[in-house]
């Protein structure tokens, strides 16, 4: 997991998307996306995001992809 105070159950009761990757590839990571990314803030520091390791045979797209595509310029 990216942050080590992140929980696999939310406060809602939802799984967290590390609750789902766990799931589904056996891996308890943050992101939806392949391997790992790195991203750079405005502040100008540098943060590794961590995904999946490997494609895996199942696919997913949460509801927070779907709204920041339908709000991209």
């Amino acid at each position: 997991m990216d942050s080590g105070d992140t929980t696999l159950i939310t406060e809602k009761g939802f799984c967290s998307p590390e609750m789902v990757n766990l799931l589904l590839c056996g891996k308890a990571a943050s992101n939806v996306f392949n391997d790992s990314m790195e991203v750079t803030t405005g502040i100008g520091k540098t943060i590794i995001m961590k995904g999946i390791p490997t494609r895996s045979a199942v696919g997913l797209l949460s509801l927070f992809e779907h709204q920041s595509k339908r709000y991209q310029v």
